[in-house]
């Protein structure tokens, strides 16, 4: 029995809130997100699908089977863009060459292994295929602060805060900004066994949770949808493992000689936005540093600085609150 065949065998049908482990049924549209089932091969039937580790609003992330590697790894991440995310990111070449920059600058940048296209109903996807990583640092600071409720270590609140402005320097120095830092693309990373065998893998991650979502007679529902519902991996996750970290999500980066960055070229979102993106329209490098004042602010106090954000002048009035005088231009 192979290692999928036997996390297919022992797949769960468990409901959980899908507004917690699901990505909105609603984006699965022509130009949107492309229908993944468990299982299911990739790229010339490379890669097979074993688990959902996560989404947002331009993509869908997940765990898969290398059945052809070529340096060692076992398994990777895929990340599946929607389509009409796929027609505004860089060619191919241009990715590869900026992936490879950010490595060589700093290891907290996971590898790019490929990348390639897939066709599915709902249009033409990009995907990208990196090594695998663990929980964000948004899943495991709301399970410290929620469940378990005593909020991170301080001694990993240091070491996250560290390895962090240590990436941003050297990406900086390498003449890039990253542009998206945020709590959601901080991944921990997994032990060498996790990445090697299966077993070790499930352990971690749980055994995948699916719910078949056909019709009466088992047809689709619609066109557009997949046909299991499959939810996002939740990890049984210690900070006894917490090694280093990893700027994930990293496509789309920028060179620092092409700044200002308009806010419209950011995928960060609102409550991370620098003051002066929202007072000139535009920013460079630097609001990585911003960013990571947040981040680290969300690791010791389990929240954000600002909270409930919907327009940019909900957000100044908050930056005004938190820290009263503005500074000057």
């Amino acid at each position: 029995m192979s290692p999928t065949q036997e996390a297919a065998d022992t797949s769960a049908r468990r409901p959980r809130d899908l507004r917690d482990s699901h990505e909105p049924f609603e984006l699965y549209r022509t130009d949107g997100y492309c229908p993944i089932i468990l299982h299911q091969l990739l790229n010339q039937r490379r890669y097979q699908v074993i688990a959902k580790l996560g989404w947002d609003l331009w993509s869908t992330t997940w765990f898969a089977l290398d059945i052809a590697p070529e340096d060692g790894h076992t398994f990777v991440a895929i990340r599946i863009f929607t389509a009409e995310k796929s027609q505004t990111l860089a060619s191919n070449l241009e990715v590869q060459c900026l992936h490879k920059a950010l490595y060589d600058a700093t290891l907290a940048v996971p590898f790019l292994i490929e990348t390639f296209s897939h066709q599915s109903r709902n249009g033409l996807h990009r995907c990208f295929v990196t090594d695998i990583y663990g929980p964000t640092l948004k899943s495991v600071v709301s399970e410290y602060s929620g469940r378990r409720g005593n909020g991170l270590r301080v001694d990993v609140i240091f070491m996250v805060a560290e390895q962090l402005l240590e990436a941003i320097a050297k990406i900086h120095e390498a003449g890039y900004g990253h542009g998206d830092i945020r709590c959601a693309n901080i991944a921990f990373t997994l032990s060498t066994a996790c990445r090697r065998n299966v077993h070790a893998l499930l352990q971690v991650i749980g055994t995948p949770s699916f719910s078949d979502i056909t019709g009466p007679n088992d047809e689709p529902l619609t066109p557009s949808l997949p046909t299991q519902a499959v939810l996002k991996s939740h990890f049984n996750w210690f900070e006894e493992e917490i090694e280093n970290i990893r700027l994930i999500n990293s496509f789309e980066a920028f060179t620092i000689e092409k700044r200002p960055i308009s806010s419209s070229q950011l995928l960060t979102s609102l409550e991370y936005h620098a003051p002066e993106l929202l007072f000139t329209g535009g920013c460079d490098e630097k609001i990585d540093l911003w960013c990571a004042g947040i981040v680290i602010y969300n690791t010791i106090f389990s929240d954000g600085p600002f909270k409930n954000i919907n327009s940019q002048v909900m957000l100044i009035e908050q930056m005004i609150g938190f820290m009263e005088d503005l500074p000057e231009v």
